[in-house]
């Protein structure tokens, strides 16, 4: 069975983050802020505000759909925007389970992970450009 992409997976976020709001007027905005996600950081003071409606499994099962998506992404090389999805997933998955949730700290040591390995991907690409200068 195919795996769903990202565009499907998106889909799904952004259906279930609508229901959410429906039935839980503190998430109201999480569909609009997940369609910016890749735009911008992850708002701290919203996610602060909405902490109390954060907790279910709904909301676990959103972070989770976004820590697939943001596999996706890292394996197709964007790694900006798997850098956005996964710090949005660790928000959630922060807010649900609490900070020192195991589930969390894979998700931290993901972001963890990706963030090295774009400073890793930026050096090389600087060393190719300076590489192609010189010649």
């Amino acid at each position: 069975m195919k795996e769903p992409g990202v565009k499907a997976l998106w889909n799904e976020v952004l259906l279930v983050a609508a229901e959410l709001e429906s039935f839980e007027p503190g998430l109201t905005g999480l569909r609009d802020q997940l369609i910016n996600a890749l735009n911008q950081e992850v708002p701290s003071t919203w996610i602060e505000r909405s902490k109390p409606c954060l907790k279910s499994d709904a909301v676990l099962s959103l972070a989770i759909k976004l820590n697939q998506i943001a596999g996706l992404y890292y394996s197709n090389r964007q790694l900006k925007n798997a850098k956005a999805v996964c710090t949005w997933a660790l928000a959630l998955y922060s807010a649900a389970l609490g900070a020192d949730h195991n589930d969390t700290k894979i998700i931290a040591d993901n972001l963890k992970r990706l963030q090295a390995s774009m400073g890793r991907y930026k050096a090389v690409s600087i060393n190719k450009r300076s590489r192609k200068q010189s010649d």
